[in-house]
């Protein structure tokens, strides 16, 4: 006999949110961080999930925000005018952005969160968040 706290919950019914299965819809990362201490590039890849076809793809923003560190104002210089089109990301496939960024007036103390909104006609829209490790090289 079960006890009387035990109630049916959804997850017992077979009700599944395809949205939190792995495999759906794009995830981002900062595939690589390229140059100098005073002008790097920062590419940002894109990679779909095997669910179905990623279309228009395209980046909304890139904010860095300051979060430790003597206080400056990195210019972010985007590959174009904003939306970024990254377009249709087929399954399992990627699409790429390189974002240049100049660090002159940080130190090597400087730390960043990095908030990029994007969106997609198939997934509706998303925001990546990242804590990018800068380094400044002296």
């Amino acid at each position: 006999m079960f006890p009387s706290s035990t109630q049916a919950k959804p997850a017992y019914w077979g009700i599944v949110d395809p949205k939190q299965l792995p495999g759906y819809g794009p995830s981002f990362a900062i595939s690589s961080e390229t140059g100098d201490a005073d002008a790097q590039v920062w590419t940002v890849t894109a990679t779909n999930g095997d669910v179905g076809p990623a279309y228009a793809t395209e980046i909304t923003g890139f904010q860095l925000r300051q979060i430790d560190g003597r206080p400056c104002n990195p210019l972010v210089t985007p590959p174009g005018a904003y939306p970024i089109l990254l377009g249709d990301i087929p399954v399992s496939g990627t699409a790429s952005a390189a974002f240049t960024i100049n660090f002159e007036q940080c130190d090597r103390f400087a730390r960043f969160v990095l908030t990029m909104p994007w969106s997609s006609a198939t997934y509706d829209t998303g925001t990546f968040v990242a804590f990018p490790q800068f380094q400044r090289r002296w």
